[in-house]
């Protein structure tokens, strides 16, 4: 949680981050952190919330009203929303297909965007698979990522 706290903290005024977590209890514990813990405003997003709820949610983080959207995969497909600057998979995707459009909500439109994902080694096996469509694409792979694992910091995670 320490290195997430690090991520978020460094966003400017101006700067949206958008966090993705895979349980609805997992979306309010980090925005509780967040909430907590910086002076940032954040809100959640996930299957529990009124419709409504979601709705307001994303018109105020489009909006830059609030600088932190923390989300299960309810935001992952179908959402325009410009100009989010950092991607965050607290929690990495059930799979490669989900990764790819979790990433996809940073570096839109020509723009510039920094996509970070935090796994476990049971998570390693997909990790081989996301290093596999990088180097499809194109982009670097970091050696962590391309071994299925490695150095192991904060809680138990790995940032890539």
């Amino acid at each position: 949680m320490d290195c997430l706290m690090e991520m978020i903290r460094d966003l400017r005024p101006g700067e949206k981050g958008l966090v993705f977590c895979r349980t609805k209890r997992g979306c309010e514990d980090v925005h509780n952190v967040i909430r907590d813990r910086t002076n940032l405003r954040g809100m959640s997003i996930h299957g529990d919330k009124e419709q409504r709820e979601r709705e307001q949610a994303l018109h105020l983080f489009k909006r830059g009203d609030i600088q932190v959207l923390i989300a299960t995969d309810v935001a992952q497909r179908g959402l325009d929303i410009p100009n989010v600057n950092l991607v965050i998979n607290y929690d990495m995707a059930g799979n490669e297909k989900d990764y790819i459009h979790r990433i996809g909500r940073t570096g839109r439109a020509g723009r510039s965007g920094v996509a970070v994902t935090f796994w476990t080694r049971a998570d390693d096996r997909l990790s081989r698979e996301i290093a596999d469509v990088l180097r499809e694409a194109g982009k670097e792979v970091p050696p962590q990522l391309a071994g299925g694992g490695g150095g192991y910091g904060g809680q138990g995670g790995q940032k890539w």
